[in-house]
């Protein structure tokens, strides 16, 4: 299970590295870091994640697991210098919550256990948004809503797919949100995958 973008997804095969390019934010200001490579163990546990250009590393993140007494893992550690994201882990490793200082992420699952909401609490208040999640039939993530403090939505994401591997993980998808009907921003989504042998 990856975590890019405090997204739980589930991806198939033995993954060795997955490399996520995004687009440039613009042509006059191009986006600085676009690759994110995560490199994973053969048990599926994330090691690491590298920012970078595809020439130079921006950021790396670091990943520390721990078990419990039946060597179940229970936590997910995410470093960046003195920063830490702790991830909480439930049955059939999915990933109950997030916790950085005092901001709080919770999931709730689908009985299919896919991710159905993303709720954000500052302290014991929820403060900054939730999320919702839509899925087809192939457990693909179709749609997003975000909600922020108003229960009004605010944005919605449909996400279309382009292209698959044999394992059946995408490759390529279109990204298009809109607010209030109006599109404001599409984006393409690349990936590169590589399992162990």
């Amino acid at each position: 299970m990856t975590v890019a973008h405090d997204i739980p997804e589930t991806l198939n095969g033995k993954v060795r590295q997955l490399i996520e390019i995004r687009p440039a934010i613009n042509t006059e200001n191009p986006q600085l870091c676009p690759y994110d490579t995560t490199n994973f163990d053969t048990t599926g546990n994330s090691l690491e994640t590298r920012v970078g250009n595809g020439q130079k590393v921006c950021i790396v993140y670091n990943y520390t697991n721990r078990y419990n007494i039946d060597n179940k893992k229970v936590e997910m550690i995410k470093t960046l210098g003195n920063s830490q994201i702790t991830y909480a882990f439930g049955d059939e490793d999915k990933i109950l919550g997030s916790k950085k200082e005092d901001v709080r992420i919770l999931y709730e699952y689908t009985s299919h256990n896919d991710v159905e909401e993303m709720k954000v609490f500052h302290g014991t208040r929820f403060s900054f948004f939730k999320k919702t999640f839509k899925y087809n039939d192939e457990k693909l993530l179709i749609e997003t809503n975000t909600y922020y403090k108003d229960p009004k939505m605010v944005e919605k994401c449909v996400y279309r797919y382009l292209t698959f591997d044999d394992r059946k993980n995408w490759l390529e998808r279109i990204a298009t949100y809109t607010n209030d009907g109006n599109t404001t921003k599409r984006e393409t989504i690349r990936r590169k995958i590589a399992y162990f042998k």
